[in-house]
């Protein structure tokens, strides 16, 4: 039985439906290091990005934007000719 503190909820068994809201602990240990792993990225990212446009301004910007057109470039290529696997490509 829970008695609605946090380390109740910490500790209850992978499965265990909640008291009060029906929802069920189902991340498994490497899903939830995964989005751990994905969150620090994201932060440090943000903060190299802020630090990047401060110290260079609108340069940084367009800096992005090249970037991310030549990337987004590069994938639709990708899907259009995709890489010969095994003899076969991607779409047979």
């Amino acid at each position: 039985m829970s008695t609605g503190t946090v380390r109740d909820d910490i500790t209850a068994e992978a499965g265990a439906p909640a008291a009060q809201g029906g929802l069920r602990q189902g991340l498994k240990r490497r899903p939830m290091q995964l989005i751990a792993l994905g969150g620090v990225i994201g932060a440090g990212l943000s903060v190299g990005s802020g630090v990047a446009v401060r110290s260079t301004g609108p340069v940084a910007v367009l800096s992005f934007l090249t970037a991310g057109v030549r990337w987004r470039a590069a994938g639709s290529f990708n899907c259009v000719c995709p890489a010969p696997r095994c003899g076969r490509s991607a779409w047979s």
